[in-house]
């Protein structure tokens, strides 16, 4: 009997021992199992960030060009607006030379007729 009973607390004792090895085995993978979800987390997370840097990346890229367009378009209006005004000062200047050219053209005129009444009356014309 003392046999028997011997038999049967070894088989136990195995059994238990199985038991706990199995439940310790699925622990481990509990565990591995956990650690696998938390990294998965953690790896979608640093996704999000990343794609949200992204976004962020872009919309400060646009907001660049936009800045560089508009001052592109502001430098281009100032172009136009210093030639346009050195257009119209050429303008100005054209016409006073015209103007002063009138001037000077009318009064040689007078004065070639002042000469000429001057000389019709002496007997003799001057030409300039």
């Amino acid at each position: 009997m003392d046999k028997l009973q011997e038999k049967f607390k070894r088989a136990l004792k195995n059994e238990i021992e199985a038991k706990h090895k199995r439940f310790e085995s699925l622990n481990r993978g509990v565990s591995r199992y956990r650690q696998y979800k938390e990294k998965i987390k953690q790896l979608h997370k640093a996704q999000l960030s990343m794609q949200m840097e992204m976004k962020q990346r872009q919309t400060e890229d646009m907001k660049e060009k936009e800045r560089r367009k508009v001052q592109a378009e502001k430098a281009t209006l100032e172009r136009y607006k210093k030639l346009s005004r050195s257009y119209m000062e050429k303008m100005q200047n054209i016409k006073k030379s015209r103007i002063l050219e009138d001037e000077r053209n009318e009064r040689k005129q007078k004065e070639l007729l002042t000469k000429i009444e001057q000389g019709g009356k002496n007997g003799f014309v001057m030409y300039s």
